[in-house]
C-alpha cells in the first residue's frame, strides 16, 4: 500500500536541492534502523539531517504531502510535527545504494515512525539505477522517482534503493510518528 503523486514541479525541486546543499553532511548514528535492527547507517550514500527550524517552508511541504497521503490512503494516528528531515545523495561514482531496511521496527516504544515520505529532487532522466523498491508480498513495487514526485508508505514496509549507475539521485525523506502500533 503506497501513495504517489507528482506534487511539485522541477523548478521547485531544484530550489530545494540548492537550499539543502549548503548544510554539512550528517555524521554518526541516526534514528534509522536497518532491517536487521543493527542501527548501522550504510556508508554508501550521503545524508544531511536538516532542522525543521532552518527550513520551515520545506517542512510545511512535507507535512502537506503526509497529510494528503494519510487522509487519502492510510488513516494512521500520526502527528504532523517533525523536528528534522533528511536530504540524501546517491552518486554513481561509488555505485551508491541503500539495501533492504525498514524505517520503523515493532518494538515496545511509546512513539514509532508510522509514515515515510520521500520526494524526488532529481529528474529521472538525469540518473540511472537508484530505483526505490518496496517489498510487496509476492511482487515488489519498483519506482523511479522524478523531480517533485512524492511517495508515502508505511514506515514498517521493507524497502531499498538500487545502486545508482549513472548521474546523481537526490531526495528528501521525512518520517511522521505516532503512538506505537497496537
Amino acid at each position: 500500500m503506497i501513495w504517489t503523486k507528482q506534487y511539485f514541479n522541477s523548478k521547485w525541486a531544484e530550489g530545494i536541492h540548492k537550499a539543502c546543499e549548503k548544510y554539512p553532511d550528517a555524521a554518526g548514528d541516526s534514528h534509522i534502523l536497518s532491517a536487521n535492527g543493527s542501527g548501522v547507517i550504510p556508508e554508501n550514500y550521503l545524508m544531511k539531517i536538516i532542522s525543521s527550524k532552518r527550513e520551515p517552508q520545506i517542512v510545511d511541504a512535507l507535512k502537506d504531502i503526509a497529510m494528503a497521503a494519510n487522509e487519502r490512503m492510510f488513516g494512521f494516528n500520526i502527528w504532523f510535527d517533525i523536528s528534522s528531515f533528511q536530504y540524501t545523495t546517491y552518486k554513481s561514482e561509488q555505485q551508491m545504494e541503500y539495501d533492504w531496511h525498514s524505517d520503523s521496527v515493532w518494538v515496545i516504544k511509546p512513539v514509532v515512525h508510522k509514515l515515510t515520505v520521500i520526494v524526488g529532487l532529481t529528474d529521472r532522466d538525469n540518473y540511472e539505477g537508484g530505483d526505490l523498491v518496496l517489498a510487496g508480498g509476492r511482487k515488489n513495487k519498483t519506482i523511479k522517482l522524478t523531480a517533485g514526485e512524492a511517495i508515502a508508505f508505511p514506515s514498517i514496509m521493507l524497502h531499498k534503493v538500487t545502486p545508482v549507475t549513472s548521474g546523481t539521485r537526490n531526495t528528501l525523506v521525512a518520517w511522521f510518528k505516532g503512538p506505537r502500533w497496537v
